[in-house]
């Protein structure tokens, strides 16, 4: 039995300027397609737009984690669910 399993990148997109964090989680179909999964942006506070662009940085990266967080363990019980059917 043959089993032929599409499983496409889904990729995090992270920006960061001196006024708003912006992220976007995407998925790109055949190196072709992107398409938008999730989109989420922030304004940044006086005390942050202070920050050195580093920090705003791995701001950004906490930002997404908190946003992204559910929807990358929903993707690995799936895909771990998956694998499981099939490797039997």
């Amino acid at each position: 039995m043959r089993v032929r399993i599409n499983i496409y990148v889904v990729r995090e997109l992270c920006d960061t300027s001196d006024y708003a964090i912006d992220i976007v989680l995407g998925q790109r179909i055949k190196k072709k397609t992107s398409y938008t999964i999730y989109y989420d942006s922030r304004t940044l506070n006086n005390a942050q737009r202070n920050y050195y662009t580093i920090e705003k940085e791995l701001l950004d990266v906490v930002f997404a984690l908190e946003n992204f967080y559910l929807i990358y363990l929903v993707l690995k019980l799936l895909f771990t669910l998956i694998m499981q059917l099939f490797v039997i």
